[in-house]
């Protein structure tokens, strides 16, 4: 009986797990597609400030989640950001 609660509440955890990442994988998709699309858009140096303010929050939201992330997911999201990072300061720098 005991082993079996035990079994129930992992199972249990293994899912708001899975949930937890899903969630955050669709936010941070969508965030990522907003600053490549502002990326894309800015004129000037205001703008690319933006995108950087951008990048930040999605860097502070791949902190906060890298407890429950798998290993790929955390390094997938970390080399998209660094990669933006690296368009945007080509663009900065044009």
């Amino acid at each position: 009986e005991v082993e079996h609660q035990r079994e129930v509440r992992k199972d249990g955890e293994d899912r708001s797990t899975r949930e937890l990442v899903l969630a955050f994988e669709s936010a941070f998709a969508d965030g990522l597609a907003r600053a490549t699309g502002a990326l894309g858009d800015a004129l000037d140096v205001a703008a690319l400030g933006d995108v950087s303010a951008a990048v930040q929050s999605l860097h502070q939201d791949v902190a906060a989640a890298s407890t429950f992330l798998p290993a790929q997911t955390l390094e997938r999201t970390t080399r998209s950001l660094a990669e933006l990072e690296a368009s945007a300061r080509v663009k900065r720098e044009q």
